[in-house]
């Protein structure tokens, strides 16, 4: 077994590197980022935007029998779609590649949960009618979109939610420091539920997913979280009781709400703010997602809740 792995040193790759490696199945990396790894077979420091690796995969690895494509821009920073385009051209071209490759079995074709409003929550093969909530999911509708019509191959859709644990970037590290120094406020007393996935279950999920590709139907799409929902808060004060920070005090909706309104002010003056009204809703947002089928075909996740809490906040521990 031969597996290529695209975005290898992102904080899903690098967690499903660990675990193939484990198994002893070949890996070949594919990343911007440079690596010195050992636990590749090969690793290539391309852009996948560019399509000149596509002879050189072929010539040196034409027995790659699975591919996961995790490779992606992430952020919510882009100003236009083009931003995006190792989300469109460079699908494309690990679609071009997939559909060369003699003995491939199945390619993994990551997507998000923002292809759609988060409050969706269902598996919807046919985007057509669906508005993005930003640029990033726009281009992911367009990565589904230029998978199902150009691939040739089997293949199946991951839209991973929010993925939390070690090595996770940046965004949230600025997160637990505002955690950290007490200026995270609650804004809401009830209970959150929402998908959230823990790497290291997230990994088990894509490994049982592609060693049992031939239970899966051509195209067929997955939201990755665990299984069982978490409540948001308790999440919240799961680390700071690990960590030893002071349980984020919580504030009235309405209260949140003037507060968001004027970090949008803020942020129309070109400053930028950690709190607006986005945030508040991504906060404030419930959403849960049917996992019955994820979960017949990978089986039980390998951490539970407590025990992915704690191995995150000894990660937490080294950064911060």
């Amino acid at each position: 077994m031969k597996v290529l792995i695209t975005g290898s040193e992102g904080m899903i790759g690098q967690a499903l590197v660990q675990l193939l490696s484990k198994s002893k199945i070949e890996i070949i990396g594919i990343d911007l980022f440079d690596c010195d790894s050992d636990e590749y077979l090969f690793y290539y420091n391309r852009d996948i935007r560019n399509p000149s690796f596509i002879e050189e995969v072929l010539c040196a690895h034409n027995d790659i029998t699975h591919i996961v494509h995790l490779a992606a821009r992430t952020d919510l920073n882009g100003e236009t779609l083009k931003d995006y385009d190792t989300n469109t051209i460079g699908t494309r071209n690990i679609c071009m590649l997939a559909n060369r490759l003699s003995y491939l079995k199945t390619i993994c074709i990551t997507s998000t949960q923002l292809v759609a409003d988060i409050s969706f929550g269902k598996v919807d093969h046919d985007l057509t009618n669906i508005i993005a909530p930003n640029l990033y999911g726009k281009s992911k509708q367009h990565t589904e979109t230029i998978a199902r019509a150009s691939l040739t191959k089997h293949f199946f859709i991951v839209r991973p939610t929010t993925i939390w644990g070690p090595n996770h970037n940046s965004h949230y590290l600025n997160f637990l420091k505002l955690l950290k120094l007490g200026l995270y406020f609650h804004p809401s007393p009830r209970s959150l539920h929402k998908s959230y996935g823990f790497v290291l279950n997230t990994v088990h999920q894509l490994e049982r997913l592609i060693l049992n590709s031939q239970t899966i139907s051509i195209g067929e799409t997955f939201y990755l979280c665990d299984y069982k929902p978490i409540d948001l808060l308790e999440y919240i004060d799961g680390i700071c009781a690990r960590l030893l920070f002071k349980k984020p005090f919580k504030i009235n909706y309405v209260f949140a709400k003037i507060l968001a309104l004027i970090g949008d002010l803020f942020g129309l003056l070109g400053i930028k703010v950690p709190y607006n009204s986005f945030r508040l809703k991504n906060i404030i947002s419930c959403y849960t997602y049917e996992t019955k089928r994820l979960q017949e075909i990978c089986g039980e996740v390998p951490h539970d809740f407590e025990e992915a809490l704690d191995i995150y906040c000894e990660w937490i521990k080294k950064k911060i």
